[in-house]
């Protein structure tokens, strides 16, 4: 799990002010789960998730509900994302839009936010 994601770059990845930007990460670094990408560039971050079963909550209407919420950083245009979840052992669920069922029977979902996105699944218990 990371605690933030670091974009270095400006006038601070240059010169004199990347030793001490550079000291000041190795500290946080020694206290948190750092993401470090350079700034102006491009990279692919992959990050993979065990969620607790609490992440999954009841519905008033008796569905569990999964909701992941994505924020863009301001500065980029678009951001391509790939999502797989694992239903909860047991549980059915109907794809919404833009969702696909994996061989290994998990969703999927795969585009490019270009603003904060909310995605919801629900799963029902037979």
């Amino acid at each position: 799990m990371v605690d933030a994601v670091v974009k270095v770059g400006g006038r601070l990845g240059h010169d004199e002010g990347l030793r001490g930007l550079c000291l000041c990460l190795g500290e946080l670094g020694r206290r948190h789960r750092l993401l470090v990408v350079p700034g102006g560039g491009e990279g692919r971050v992959s990050l993979s998730l065990a969620l607790p079963a609490t992440t999954v909550v009841k519905t008033a209407e008796g569905p569990l509900l999964y909701r992941l919420t994505l924020r863009k950083q301001p500065g980029l245009s678009s951001l391509p994302v790939t999502l797989r979840v694992t239903p909860p052992q047991g549980s059915s669920t109907f794809l919404p839009e833009g969702w696909f069922l994996s061989p290994s029977g998990d969703l999927g979902w795969s585009g490019a936010i270009t603003q904060t996105e909310v995605f919801e699944l629900y799963f029902l218990y037979e």
